[in-house]
């Protein structure tokens, strides 16, 4: 389980089976742990960081804009700064997609 309540680890306590988290992020590395190993994701991101980056400004600037309530067409895009956080990992199926933390330290 994952609660902030401070009385739900001592009323869990006679449960063994259960445990609780505070954070949600403990649960997901948690439940990264019993994965396949997948830094080399992260390492492989970071080796070809100039090239993403690249990939991401130029599918950015090709992209289609619509303007809400404003009157006008866009017509050039222009991107001035780009930063890339820590990569989030994500399990699909067909049917779902369920987040995994992973952070390089």
């Amino acid at each position: 389980m994952v609660s902030e309540d401070q009385g739900l680890p001592e009323a869990c306590k006679t449960h063994p089976h259960l445990k609780v988290l505070s954070r949600l992020e403990d649960f997901l590395s948690a439940e990264l742990a019993d994965h396949e190993d997948v830094s080399w994701v992260t390492s492989a991101l970071q080796k070809q960081k100039d090239e993403l980056e690249t990939a991401i400004t130029e599918a950015f600037q090709e992209d289609y804009f619509y303007l809400d309530d404003q009157e006008g067409d866009v017509e050039k895009v222009e991107v001035d700064e780009l930063e890339i956080g820590d990569p989030v990992l994500v399990e699909m199926t067909k049917d779902e997609g369920i987040r995994l933390v992973h952070r390089s330290s």
